[in-house]
């Protein structure tokens, strides 16, 4: 062992004296444990932190390597993961678990044969030498001397452990409603991929429509809407947590919604059982049976759409033809594979469809009806008065009905005269699978609502490839888009990029927060005004089928203003959403969680414990163990200044403000 003065070196390259605080126990020997010169208070208390309460590994093997080291062969033999990490992940990893210690996420600077991060409010140097033997310098620390710390290999348990964790949550933010602790555990345990195909194998968990048959207008508002709240408790709690995503990501760009048109709580939920279905199947099915379903044929009119002259007055309605177009299928302008625009010989965009062939198109979708086949009369009540179980029927023997019988011609393929509504219907289908628009245009929507929003032109390319090749298979699709590497390029701590990410919709936000308490049900309110009763413990601005009108919720084209990168979730972000969110108070609601199953009593017990134990909890348990250092000083701030409340107000308003912050409500 040795140590040599820090006035040997220029102050901003003291790196060679770095390492590891807060595994300095597990590294040194006994001799150097029991100097007098690391009888720091701060450090006691952290390696006291290490053995005992640590998170990051498991306790005993914490406590062996802390309070006893062990032979290198010894310590090998007991790691589970020999993984090979690097001088950053250790840094990154010791910044998380220990703030204190090393505060701020620094950068990582080179002196000589040393990498190092430099800690201003500590005076800190964290080291790694180019043996990958690690260094501390630190003059509280360590008494102004520079420790050795040992091989990096021997921190590979601690920082592996952190990054599969890390690893695990970021993938299931991307394919699920929200990390779960048993669902990293079961990521951690298979490996995504693994856990993915078990995923996609899955048997599908669909809605039931039936307790909404009979709802009728007139009870109140939040009775009447009530659709979303079937969906809101599948993405909670079904198994199948990759077709529920899936679907809901459909529903947010083929929409239907309680506003904006007609519609029924019931025909809503039928026709979100319908994207269930097919959500990991054919993207062909998709328009199908989206263009055949009657809650679709009420919203956009199609249900009404007629040949010329069929009855008086009857004129072809071009709104499902355009949207099927605009919205569902291939997008305004032309593009190219990778999802840019084609551009004519001035630079300008080209449209990809002309006002005549929507004319044409919506010639070809004629002559559907509601009421299935017509053989069981619809004589249902209200709230399903269009028998929205039932396909809308174009088949032989209606074309009495409406339908235009002649030749048409869209998008330069003609379709022929005298096939019906539904072999008309196929046609649409194979124009529309061929084209080209197709396959960019829709990865592109998937991969926004997965994972990120500002894909790169590359990442479209490679899954509108698999798309194509698979004729519009969804689990292949799928599959590529959370197996790309733009996709899987954050699941380490150190390899952030500030372009692959995106705020997080609000539905997913609250769904996350009940996962990550591991509730059994979406929670409802048992203590409100008798109306309100029963009804769910909401704050969030995106309710499932309620979109204010076909355009859904936000443009996929949305920019943010200051960086110029797409980020359509941004609009969802008002002064509203926030309001609700500040305004709940988890604490003081533990009975409604409590009844819903949620775990919310160790969060409470956290906080009656200890600052730092809530704060590892909600580090562990929303931040993938990787909270910031800004956010943790700043929520310490606010428990410092909430001194003299009541725990209920302090605990619950700073668990609000955690879950508000944009690191939380963020996806990176």
């Amino acid at each position: 062992m040795f140590t040599f003065d820090l006035q040997h070196f220029p102050r901003r390259f003291a790196a060679s004296l770095l390492v590891f605080i807060a595994l300095l126990t597990a590294g040194c020997s006994e001799t150097v444990l029991d100097s007098p010169k690391l009888k720091a208070p701060a450090f006691a208390n952290a390696m006291k932190t290490l053995a005992s309460e640590s998170s990051i590994a498991d306790h005993a093997l914490v406590r062996m390597a802390a309070n006893k080291p062990a032979s290198d062969a010894r310590r090998a033999q007991a790691m589970k993961l020999p993984r090979d990490i690097k001088p950053d992940d250790l840094m990154t990893w010791a910044e998380s678990a220990f703030p204190d210690l090393f505060p701020g996420n620094q950068a990582t600077l080179t002196w000589q044969n040393y990498q190092f991060r430099f800690y201003p409010g500590t005076q800190t140097y964290l080291a790694v030498d180019n043996s990958n033997v690690v260094w501390v310098f630190s003059p509280l620390l360590t008494g102004g001397q520079l420790v050795e710390l040992g091989p990096l290999s021997r921190y590979s348990a601690w920082v592996s452990t952190a990054i599969e964790r890390f690893a695990a949550a970021r993938q299931l933010e991307q394919a699920t409603f929200g990390p779960s602790p048993a669902a990293i555990e079961d990521v951690v345990t298979k490996g995504f991929e693994a856990w993915l195909d078990e995923q996609l194998a899955m048997k599908p968990t669909l809605v039931d429509p039936e307790p909404l048959r009979n709802l009728k207008q007139g009870v109140p508002p939040h009775q009447y809407y009530r659709q979303g709240w079937f969906v809101q408790d599948l993405a909670l709690t079904a198994n199948d947590q990759i077709r529920q995503r899936v679907a809901f990501a459909l529903s947010q760009y083929i929409v239907v919604s309680q506003a904006g048109g007609p519609s029924r709580p019931y025909g809503l939920l039928q026709f979100y059982k319908m994207l269930q279905e097919n959500a990991l199947g054919n993207y062909r099915d998709i328009l199908r049976e989206t263009t055949a379903h009657p809650t679709m044929g009420w919203y956009l009119g199609n249900s009404n759409n007629r040949a010329k002259g069929a009855c008086e007055g009857c004129t072809p309605s071009e709104n499902y033809a355009r949207e099927l177009l605009q919205l569902f299928s291939l997008g305004v302008y032309r593009l190219n594979v990778d999802g840019s625009f084609v551009l004519d010989a001035q630079g300008r965009r080209i449209s990809s469809y002309a006002q005549q062939d929507v004319e044409e198109l919506a010639r070809a979708l004629t002559g559907w009806r509601t009421g299935g086949d017509g053989s069981k009369p619809c004589n249902e009540s209200d709230g399903n008065l269009l028998c929205f179980e039932r396909r809308m029927y174009g088949g032989p023997g209606f074309q009495g009905w409406g339908h235009d019988m002649g030749s048409k011609k869209v998008m330069g393929v003609t379709i022929p005269a005298n096939q019906g509504a539904t072999q008309d219907l196929e046609s649409v289908l194979e124009i529309i699978m061929n084209h080209p628009n197709t396959a960019p245009f829709v990865t592109r929507r998937l991969i926004q609502h997965l994972v990120t929003s500002d894909p790169s032109p590359a990442f479209i390319k490679r899954v509108s490839a698999v798309f194509i090749a698979t004729k519009g298979d969804m689990k292949s699709t799928v599959k590529a888009i959370l197996m790309d590497d733009e996709a899987r390029l954050g699941d380490l701590p150190t390899a952030a990029n500030n372009k692959v990410g995106k705020i997080k919709e609000s539905m997913q936000t609250a769904t996350a927060l009940w996962r990550g308490l591991s509730c059994k049900s979406w929670p409802v309110r048992t203590k409100s005004p008798p109306e309100w009763l029963g009804t769910p413990v909401d704050y969030y601005n995106q309710p499932p089928l309620g979109a204010p009108n076909v355009f859904g919720f936000y443009s996929p084209e949305h920019r943010a203003s200051a960086s110029g990168l797409l980020s359509p979730e941004q609009t969802l972000l008002e002064p509203s959403e926030f309001s609700r969110g500040f305004g709940w108070n988890w604490f003081w609601g533990e009975p409604d969680l409590k009844s819903a199953g949620c775990s919310i009593g160790g969060f409470i017990a956290a906080f009656e414990g200890s600052e730092e134990a809530f704060l590892q909890l909600m580090n562990d348990r929303y931040f993938k163990g990787y909270m910031s250092y800004p956010l943790r000083a700043k929520a310490r701030e606010i428990f410092k200044l909430s001194e003299g409340q009541h725990l209920n107000d302090r605990g619950g308003f700073l668990m609000s403000v955690l879950l508000m912050s944009p690191e939380y409500r963020s996806m990176r």
